[in-house]
């Protein structure tokens, strides 16, 4: 509604913004099939397509969480949808355990998986980077805390632990998780591994850096900003878990020089930062 005459005219409609964390639009159709069955997979492109049409033309404002994010919306929907995106990271808490000079010394032998386990995480490439690092490092185990268990990606990683000849007890599975036994187990391990294919910011790898934890990750859009490979993390080629392996084994190798350059940039993910920004998105 307006009010008012002339220049003193006020448009009084309710300011519309969509949320959009991510979308699966670049990846296709197939991916959707892959990823969630036939009756999503065959419905869920459609609907994404509709609901951006529809963001594009009524809302005035979206809302998204990385600059990857972003790209993804442009790459479909071009300048008209850009003109109205606005990227405000989602934030998390930086309170965790305290960091000291050297804190390679204590850390333990494991390494870390944080996530769903769905099939674009592709948790079971952890399970080769383990046993690659088992043959230097025989004592180490992976740790998964896990949420959303897909039963067909659970019994593909169960297969893949037995071909691999890795013992049950290399690995622990952690569910329900609470934040500060999460903040914890990053501060305690040697290294997060990312395997994901499909990122809409990755926030874990902040998370992990924030408690002095070096990350290996596939080399994805969504972590430029937050990785430097060669100085916090190592980044390699999509899908090669032999690149990945190795890259692991390089961190392990000179561990203490990458402790040193995991830091985090508190200001850019903090929620004083994210409330600001979402202010400045309401008007």
């Amino acid at each position: 509604k307006l009010v008012g005459r002339g220049a003193g005219v006020r448009d009084l409609r309710p300011k519309l913004i969509a949320v959009v964390h991510d979308v699966y639009v670049p990846e296709g159709a197939l991916f959707w099939l892959k990823q969630y069955g036939l009756v999503t997979g065959l419905v869920g492109p459609f609907l994404e397509r509709l609901q951006l049409r529809r963001d594009r033309k009524f809302a005035d404002v979206v809302m998204t969480v990385s600059e990857s994010s972003k790209g993804k919306l442009m790459d479909r929907f071009g300048e008209v949808l850009g003109e109205k995106i606005v990227v405000n990271p989602n934030p998390f808490e930086l309170v965790g355990r305290e960091r000291v000079e050297g804190g390679g010394a204590e850390k333990e032998n494991f390494i870390l998986f944080v996530g769903r386990f769905v099939g674009y995480k592709h948790p079971e490439h952890v399970l080769y980077v383990l046993k690659k690092i088992r043959e230097v490092y025989p004592d180490f185990k992976a740790v998964f805390v896990v949420s959303r268990i897909l039963p067909k990606v659970l019994k593909k990683f169960e297969t893949y632990l037995k071909r691999l000849g890795l013992s049950a007890d290399s690995v622990q599975f952690i569910e329900n998780c609470r934040k500060d036994e999460l903040v914890d187990l990053f501060g305690r391990a040697k290294l997060f591994v990312q395997p994901s294919y499909v990122e809409g910011q990755g926030i874990v790898v902040i998370e992990s850096l924030s408690q002095g934890t070096p990350v290996v990750a596939y080399n994805l859009r969504a972590y430029e900003g937050m990785l430097r490979s060669g100085e916090n993390s190592e980044l390699v080629k999509k899908g090669d878990k032999g690149a990945l392996a190795l890259a692991s084994l390089k961190i392990l190798g000179r561990y203490d020089e990458y402790c040193e350059k995991c830091v985090v940039d508190e200001g850019d993910f903090s929620e004083e930062k994210f409330v600001e920004r979402l202010r400045k998105i309401l008007g």
